[in-house]
Parts: C-alpha cells; structure tokens; sequence
C-alpha cells in the first residue's frame, strides 16, 4: 500500500515539470502512468527523495525513476509533447518544424529547470486512462476510492493554488488542453472565454496572460498544423 502521509503530500505538494517563469504554460488533466503499485510508489518515493519540489526538472525525475527513453540518444516523441512542442516552438516564431526538431527539443529542453515553458496538471496521480482507476487498490484511503471522490476532494485546492501560481508569475499565455475540462479551466482563469471558430478554441485574456483552451493534443484528427497555428496565433496576439 502506498504511504498515506506521502500520498497526501504528493497530492497537495506536486504540480508538473519545468520553469514558473516561463513565458507559457500549459495546464492538462492528468499524467500518464501509475500503471502499478510499484510505479506509482516509486514516483512518489523519487519526488520525496529529491526534496518534494512544486515544479520538477522533467528529465533529471525520470532519469531518477529509470525512465529515460524520452531523454536519450534518440528518444521517442511522447504524443502530447510532441504537439505542445510544436505549439512552443510556433510561439517562438520558429518555422519549418521538423520530426527531429521535436525531438531535440524533447530531448535537450522541455520541461527542464530553466526551459521556456511550465507542464501543469490539474490532478496530481499518474494513470493509465480517464476511464481507468487503480488508488482504490493502493490505498484504503476515503477520497481515493473512486475518482469521483478524488476529484472532488482536490479541485478547490488544486484549482485555487494554479490561479495562485498565474497570478503570482503572470505567463504571457496559458494554454488549457482539453476542451471537455472547459468549467475547470473557467474556475482557474476566473474569466469568461469566447469562442474562436476559425482556430477551433476558446479564447480570454485577463491582465496580461491570454487564457487558450484547444482540443487535447492525441485526440482524434488533431493535427500538427492545429498546434502550430495556435503557437503563431499566440506570438500574433499578446
């Protein structure tokens, strides 16, 4: 069973990879993994050992969970991150992307210490799928028994300590990947969105951070090109 006392500080404590201080955010549901007790323990384990940090270095965390075929020689391009990079690099006003564009950056910049972006997710346990709920069998804990319960128990805070983190930190743009989260992303902006029908997202701008809510990067039809779009639309539109 996974500690409670660590479990709880994970939830509360750990937030996603890269650079506060990036120009960009971008802000998911949840991250892949926790296949497995063993995975979802020696995450946690890891986080603790390496000082239990709001924002992880992304490559350094996973090379410590053994985990580095996404930062070697090589790596394969992890989906989303593929078409976020691309997003970013659009952003930068960086033209003809290639395959191995995506990859370098993958491999030498993304979600580091000091990169140019920050990965957030909205709920803090790794899993295999949305419809896939596995803490029941690792914890006998209340709000784990379901992902209902899960949710519920940690939106206030989760949702609260993000806005905290926009408005402390000011992004140039904050960019929502998941149009079916669209009254999460509401709660955390605290603004109204309008729709942008030529680009297909959803669109607010509060102080001096624009809000963007797009498709999620692996869902059916959604292009490279999509991404690319939204990045020069963003450096178009600050």
């Amino acid at each position: 069973m996974l500690d409670p006392q660590l479990l709880e500080a994970f939830a509360f404590g750990f937030f996603g990879y890269g650079n506060p201080d990036a120009p960009i955010w971008f802000v998911g549901l949840e991250e892949s993994g926790g296949k497995t007790l063993e995975d979802a323990q020696r995450r946690m384990l890891t986080w603790a050992r390496r000082g239990k940090r709001t924002f992880e270095d992304v490559a350094d965390y996973h090379r410590e969970l053994n985990d580095q075929t996404r930062f070697d020689s090589n790596p394969t391009i992890q989906p989303t991150w593929g078409k976020l990079i691309r997003l970013q690099l659009a952003f930068q006003g960086i033209r003809n992307v290639t395959v191995e564009t995506v990859r370098d950056y993958q491999q030498t910049i993304l979600g580091r210490e000091n990169c140019n972006e920050l990965l957030i997710e909205l709920y803090p346990l790794p899993s295999p799928g949305k419809n896939i709920w596995r803490y029941n069998e690792f914890s006998p804990l209340r709000w784990l028994a379901d992902r209902a319960a899960y949710q519920q128990y940690l939106f206030e805070y989760r949702t609260q300590s993000i806005s905290k983190f926009i408005g402390g930190h000011r992004p140039a743009a904050v960019v929502f990947y998941c149009k079916t989260e669209k009254q999460s992303w509401q709660t955390i902006a605290d603004t109204h969105f309008e729709e942008n029908k030529e680009l297909d997202i959803l669109v607010s701008k509060k102080a001096k951070t624009v809000f963007v809510v797009s498709k999620h990067p692996v869902s059916v039809g959604v292009s490279n090109g999509y991404f690319e779009q939204i990045g020069t639309y963003l450096r178009s539109n600050p």
